[in-house]
This record gives C-alpha cells, structure tokens and sequence, in this order.
C-alpha cells in the first residue's frame, strides 16, 4: 500500500550510504522513445526509481470503476486498450485529445490478481489504423482489499489524472511550455495561486517537471507547464534595506538584490501558495524557464527568497488594536485578516523547513528598540506574529477575523488558520505521549475548540465540513514543531489541561466519539467520501471561487504532505498473512518505495509487539520466522498488527514513515498464501541462464481436521502467469519453474519489457479439513526482462568460481565461493544440486569494498562429502532487490572440481 505513512522527523541519523540516483527517467520500455510511430505513455502509480526501474502497479477494488490512463503525441489519431482481463478490447476510437486517451473499466477478480492493460496508438486514422505506425504502452493494476488505505490511493489517482487532463490552452515549445487551468469547479477561474495548488498536488506526489518529451512521465510536462504559468504570475516590488516593528529592526532584503516577489493578484493571500509550490520541487538550483524580470533565469531558491522577503517586509505594523504581526490584502496595509495570514506562515514554513531543502531563514534582528520573547528563530518577525495571535486568539475559544471573537465568515477559516501561525511560531500544546501537562498554552485552548467542533459537515459548523479551513486544520499538523502531529485531542477543562478524547485525525474511520457522541472520521475518510465518481471535489467552501482550489487542497491533504518533493512509503509483504496461533510468518519490506525518485529508502525498522504501538526494535528489511501469538483470552479470528518504518537518506534531515499490516490469527481451514518471490531481473545472456521463479514462499494452513486421520494440508499445485495477461501456461508449473525458455520462446527475453507475473497455489484443505472445495490463494510479482545493453546487465557476476576442499582432521570438508565485486550493495549466494538449477539461498555477503572490482568469498561448510553442488550469486541493492544473476560455479565438498 503507497500510503497512510505517518511522516516524522528525526533529529540525527547517521548511515552510510550510496549517493542517491540522478533523476534520469526510466524508460518503459527498450528502445525509448520509439523512432517511428506515436510516442505513447501510461501513468505510472509511482515513477520508477534508478537503477532498478522496478514498477508499482495502481491499486484498485474488485468491481471497482477506474480510470486507464495514457496520453500520446500530437501524431496519434486513433487508439484503443485492451483491458487485460479476458473481456473484449475496445475498438479503434479517433484521437480527441492526445493529452488525454484514457479509459474507464472495471476489474472484478481475487485480491492480489493483477491485471496489464495496453493501449495502442497509430498514426492513421480509425479506418486504417492497424496498417499505420502502432506503438503500445502498458498500465499495470492489482486488485487489493477494499481498505481505506487504498481507497486513498485510488482517490489520489483519480485525482491526478483530473487534474492532469482539465489543463487547457497548452502552448510553447522547450522550457518554457505553458498550460492553463480556466474552466470547471475543479480548476480555477484563472488563480495563480490555484495553479500553484495543482502542481503541488503533483509535486508532492513524486511527479518532477520536465519539458523533455522522451520522458516516460506523462505528468512531467504538465508539471512543468504549471510551474511555468505559475512563475509567470510574479510581479517585482521594491524593497528597503530596513524595516522595525514592535519588536526590532531587521533587513527584509536577506538577498540584497533590492526587491522582492510576489503574486500580481490577491497578493498576500496567493503569495504563500506559489511558495509552498517551490519548495515542492524540491530543486532549489533550478533555473526557471519563464516569468518576468527577476524571475526568469533565476533559481527557484532566489525566486523564493525574493518571495520569503515581500512576506516579511509586507507584515503589518500596529495594526487593529495595535498589534502588529498580521497580513491583510495589500502590502503593510494596516489591519490583519486571520484568513490571509496562514498562506503567508506555511509559505515561511516552506521556506525555512530542512526537509524541503532550500534551508532560508527568517531574519534576525539588527538592533532591538523593545525586548520580545525567545521564540522560534529569534526574529522579529516571528514576535510579532506571536502577539498578533496572542491579540486575535484572546478570547481562546478561537481565533477572530481581524480581531477575537469576531467571525462574519464563521470560525472555521481564521481558527485553523490560528493554528497555522503557530506551527510558524514554535507554539505547542500538550501531546499525547508526552510528559503530564503543564498550563495550557494558547494551543492547548485552540486545539480544544476544534476537537468539539472537528466533525462538523458544513463551513459554519466545522473543519470537516469547510475544505478551505480543513486544509488549513492539516498543515498545521503537519507541520507541527519538531514532527507531525498524530493525534487531535480535547482538553478535560483550564487549567488541568487533561487530553480527553484524542483521534488521529487523519486515519480514524468511523471511530466512537466520546466528546460528542456518535462515531467521528478523520480527514482520509471525510474526502474519500466526498470524492467526484469522476475524481474531482467541490462544494464543500464559504463561496464559489474557493471550489477552483478544492482539488488540488484535498489532493494534497490525501497524500499527507504539504511541501515535501514526495514521502518515503513502506510496504509489508507477509507470507502467510494468516496464521494459526503461534505461526510463523516471513516479513519482507523489499518493496517499500520512495515517491520522490532521487531518494532512497535506507533503513528499516520493525515493530512486532502486536500492539500498534511499540518500539521499532528490530532492523533489516528481512525477517523471517516471526512467531505470532495472540494475547491470552484472544477470541478468533484475532488482528495482530505489525508495523514497519522506513527512512530514508533526506538531507539534512531524513524522514521516515510507518505502515502497518495486520496478520489474521484464527483456526484452519483457511486459503494458502500465494508469494510469487522477486522481484525479478533477468539478463538474457547465456552465461547466466538458465532462470527460475521462486514460489516457495507460499504458505498454507498447517495441520488437519482434529481427531482424524486426514491426511495434512499442503499446496497441491502451482500456476503461473508469466506474461501477466490471466494466462496460466501448462508448461509453466511447480514451486520454482524454469521460465528463460519460455520467454525465449514467446519473443520477450532481452526485450526490456515489464511483466506482472502472477502465482497461483492451491491447498489440500478438502481431504485435510473436510472444505466444500480446495482453497487457493493469488500472488504477484514483477519480472523485468532486460536488454543485454542494460546498465544492470553489466553488473552481473561473471566471474564465479567454486573451489572443494576435502576435510582434514579438525576442519570438515568445505567449498569456497569467490567472484569479483561488481558494485552491489551485497550478494545472495544460491546453490542447487543439479546442474542448471533450480537453487535456494544459502547465504549473503555484504560489500565491504564497493567500487574496488576486487575479490569477494564465501565459504560453504554445510556440504556432504561426495555430492557436487552448484552455485549462483546474485547482486542485490540495499533494499535486498537482486537486479542481475550470474555464471555458474560448481565443487564438490571432497576434492577440488571443474570450474566453470
């Protein structure tokens, strides 16, 4: 599952690593683009990371309506998808728009099936298109269980491709290619700051902007179109060198290039917006391609220190009651708006957040005419902010308009927006977890009135109800001092300062409300809900033109981020996942991703203490053998949870995220649990074949029917998938069969495609539990048949050499393995006892001279004398992903043997 990632900052972690990957795209398909014909592209769910370029396909419900989503060049003139699933393909249908040639289907089958659609594209009209110019494109979905985990995934999609394909009026060539968003409660009445919402939502999603057409990405372009458009919106405003405020003297021009930036409509309300966009690129060197002087031809690390500098300079001075510290519509323009005053602080946030990467700050003060508190940052800035909320926030019940208690717009816009500026501040309240509270601080107060109020439906009764202050309720939040915020909690009664009634905010779904009574959700669930069938939201604001932004707001808000150029992800693969008392179950998080493509996942951690809520206490992407006990008096089934949390190697601060999977415990019969292994890299060269998959992972039900003489359950049957198109092929059977021949023989082994294989097993559970019928379970893994030019290929094993030794008095016979390194983070070492294979894993080397091209070894002691055994070495990445194979080497445990 891509999310539900409970995103935290660590103070320090310290790992040795490999540099990240660049950001060269990779490409779909060998070769790409195609030198003739349309150039074709399908969405990816995620944008494949280097080197391995694995995928991860969409997830989808059985029964379930989604959108196949693809887009092509201005050659194509008709196109149609084969769905994939054994139902009729489309027919050829004319080209309306290149940008947009998707589909909506249904796939109804088991959880875990997954589906490979194609798209085909010509160059020749409807009438004669199978005899043009025909290039394909593949769009990977696997069925899931209907969750709200995946829900929130599929509303994201969904969204994206909303988005995506409601921008219009595209136009320019290169760097500079603009597009629009005009029309449609889903887009924008022509904001510069919506347009900044919706290439955010991209953004932080993984999608980086790229003008370059052989990028695979269909999202590049429009990102980078959006982030043009965007920039095109800033306008220059001249700025002095000083400026004082109740609170000292600063230099609001930290870059001393004599102005500032700022969005040319609805300035101060739309600035923070475009900011929050450029700290989602997560480029800071990157020179934008448009916008007018002072902004084209900069970096966007310049562009947002010009606008982190008008934010500043513009900050109200003695404004309503004489506070200063606000921002109203105009620059320094007198009394503060509570509204406007949040785009502003999470625009800083942005700015001066480390994850983001862009490191600005606030400014310090040059001379201090009156003293003001030792807050966040130590700025004058941020002094006056804190006494304008102290001012606004005084009746902390909420916070008011332009003054407290002063609502002609209700409080669900100006309260959140409270909370936001606190974030800004450095202002906490009491945690869940955290030592006994103290006296509540103005927080404490803010925090209690949106508990009592959060579940309201409509924009004067609560956030849940108001998306333009619901998306201000979840920056604040995220953007809690020190790390997101988890959990949104009443207070008992002031000053006690108990929490009663804490939820998560994000992921409760349908939980009892105890401050209120009834069941309350979080903001996941409230959005899923409300999603458009066709992907979109609207309606849910004070007035019409806050609906343009709602798509872009609650995008953002779904993923749980507001800025970060994409998150880490875990994913848990358990085999099996359901268990008897007391099983044992193998844990992988192999396939844990990052949305952003230039970083990487570096470390993980488990929890296993069945609560949810224990310490990550044990490392490694692998473990297996974990035994699984339900509590004492546990009814079956029982729900034990195992959590997993990855990092990642940010700099200068790494994130991490959680996931959680849930291991049924209960009594047999129940289904076996398919695990196809990979994923799998496979070089066509003949040195490293032949190639088997590995099944024999899957699991069943133990035992038999109490008091009989059933024979015990096992698997009777393994059925492969190999190309991922619902074929299951009768040569291909058994644990781990043998498949280089089979894609020799289909035309597919060096073609640099990409496949979903899928596992079937099936049980014995008929004869062994006396089951209407045997169970079967359903896998999937990836299969990525390389080129023998690709980069991976070139970094097989070629050089294997097995060496036998004989015992002697003290030593037991033993072969050694030795082979040069070829840059992997470690090696698998498999043997077999037939040549050729099939083999198992016997062992891992790490790499401990990475680049040095010198000999690695291992020694194999558990060999008996006489028998010979052949081996394979498999490079894997730190995450334990063996991109590549190699010869093989063979020795007997007696004497020395052949070598090969």
């Amino acid at each position: 599952m891509r999310r539900y990632a409970t995103l935290m900052i660590l103070a320090l972690v310290s790992l040795a690593v490999t540099p990240a990957f660049a950001t060269t795209p990779c490409p779909p398909s060998s070769p790409w683009p195609p030198t003739t014909g349309p150039v074709v592209k399908t969405v990816p769910w995620v944008v494949p990371q280097a080197p391995v370029c694995g995928i991860t396909p969409h997830d989808t419900i059985s029964g379930a309506t989604v959108y196949l989503k693809a887009t092509a060049d201005s050659t194509a003139q008709s196109y149609y998808w084969d769905y994939g699933d054994g139902g009729p393909a489309m027919a050829w249908t004319a080209v309306a728009d290149p940008y947009s040639i998707g589909v909506q289907h249904a796939y109804t089958g088991s959880v875990g099936t997954s589906y490979t659609a194609t798209v085909y594209v010509s160059d020749n009209p409807v009438a004669t298109a199978a005899t043009g110019h025909v290039n394909t494109g593949r769009y990977f979905l696997t069925v899931r269980t209907s969750s709200l985990p995946v829900q929130v995934n599929m509303a994201i999609d969904q969204a994206l491709w909303r988005i995506h394909r409601e921008m219009s009026s595209r136009s320019g060539s290169g760097g500079g290619i603009l597009g629009y968003w005009n029309s449609g409660n889903y887009a924008s009445g022509g904001y510069i700051g919506n347009y900044a919402a919706n290439t955010t939502a991209f953004l932080v999603n993984g999608h980086h902007a790229d003008s370059d057409p052989a990028n695979p990405d269909p999202y590049a372009e429009t990102v980078q179109r959006g982030l043009n458009v965007t920039l095109n919106g800033l306008a220059q405003y001249s700025l002095p060198s000083l400026v004082s405020n109740d609170h000292g003297t600063f230099d609001p021009d930290q870059n001393s290039n004599g102005y500032g930036l700022y969005v040319s409509e609805n300035g101060m309300y739309e600035t923070g917006m475009v900011m929050d966009m450029l700290a989602a690129t997560g480029t800071p060197a990157y020179v934008a391609q448009s916008g007018g002087t002072g902004v084209n031809g900069q970096t966007l690390k310049t562009i947002l220190q010009d606008m982190m500098d008008y934010v500043v300079y513009c900050q109200n001075d003695n404004g309503n009651g004489g506070y200063d510290g606000g921002w109203r519509y105009g620059c320094r323009s007198g009394d503060s708006d509570g509204s406007i005053c949040q785009w502003n602080a999470v625009g800083m946030i942005a700015a001066t957040d480390p994850t983001a990467g862009f490191n600005l700050s606030f400014p310090p003060p040059l001379s201090s005419s009156a003293p003001y508190p030792p807050i966040a940052g130590s700025s004058p800035v941020i002094a006056a902010n804190e006494a304008w909320l102290n001012y606004s926030c005084g009746d902390l019940y909420g916070c008011g308009y332009t003054s407290p208690g002063y609502y002609p717009w209700y409080a669900w816009a100006v309260t959140p927006s409270g909370l936001v500026q606190m974030s800004m501040d450095g202002v906490v309240g009491a945690t869940p977890g955290a030592p006994a509270p103290g006296a509540p601080t103005l927080r404490d107060h803010i925090e209690n009135t949106i508990r009592a109020n959060f579940g309201g439906q409509n924009y004067w009764t609560g956030p849940e109800g108001y998306y333009y202050g619901l998306f201000s309720f979840t920056k604040s939040m995220l953007l809690y001092p020190g790390g997101k915020q988890t959990q949104l909690c009443g207070r008992d009664a002031f000053p006690s300062n108990n929490l009663v009634g804490c939820i998560d905010w994000y992921a409760a779904d349908s939980v009892p409300d105890v401050i209120n009574g009834g069941t309350i959700s979080g903001v996941a669930r409230t959005l899923v809900n409300s999603q458009s069938a066709d992907g979109y939201w609207s309606g849910h604001e004070y007035e019409s033109p806050q609906d343009y932004f709602e798509t872009g707001w609650a995008t953002i808000m779904l993923n749980q981020t507001v800025f970060q150029s994409g998150l880490p992800v875990g994913v848990i693969d358990a085999s099996p996942s359901t268990v008897i008392n007391g099983g044992t179950v193998n844990f992988t998080g192999k396939n844990s991703f990052h949305q952003d493509p230039t970083k990487q996942i570096v470390l993980w951690a488990w929890d296993f203490s069945g609560t949810g809520s224990g310490p990550f206490n044990v490392t490694g992407v692998n473990q297996n053998g974990i035994a699984i006990h339900a509590p004492n008096g546990a009814t079956f089934p029982y729900s034990f949870p195992v959590r997993l949390q990855v990092t990642d190697n940010s700099t200068p601060v790494p994130l991490t995220a959680i996931t959680t999977a849930t291991i049924t415990i209960t009594n047999p019969p129940f289904p076996p649990t398919a695990s196809a292994g990979g994923p799998y890299n496979i070089c066509p060269q003949a040195g490293y074949l032949p190639f088997y998959l590995n099944g024999t992972g899957s699991k069943f039900a133990p035992g038999h029917l109490a008091n009989s003489s059933d024979p015990d359950n096992f698997i009777t049957s393994y059925a492969w998938d190999v190309q991922g198109n619902g074929t299951y092929l009768p040569s291909v059977t058994g644990a781990q069969p043998r498949v280089d021949n089979v894609y020799q023989t289909l035309g597919l082994l060096g073609s640099g495609s990409t496949l979903l294989v899928g596992l079937t097993v099936t049980d014995n559970s008929a004869a062994s539990f006396g089951a209407p019928s045997n169970l079967t379970g359903v896998g999937t893994a990836q299969v990525v048949l390389r080129a023998a030019t690709d980069t991976l290929c070139s970094k097989c094993v070629a050089t294997a050499q097995a060496v036998g030794h004989a015992a002697v008095p003290g030593t037991p016979a033993y072969i050694s393995l030795v082979w040069s390194e070829t840059g992997a983070d470690h090696y698998n070492i498999y043997r077999g006892t037939a040549n050729g294979g099939p083999y198992t894993k016997v062992g891992t080397v790490a790499n401990t001279i990475v680049g040095t091209g010198k000999n690695m070894a291992y020694q194999d002691t558990a060999v008996s004398v006489g028998t010979t055994y052949f081996y394979r070495i498999a490079p894997a990445t730190l995450a334990d992903v063996e991109t590549c194979q190699s010869n093989q080497a063979n020795a007997s445990g007696s004497i020395p043997a052949a070598r090969r």
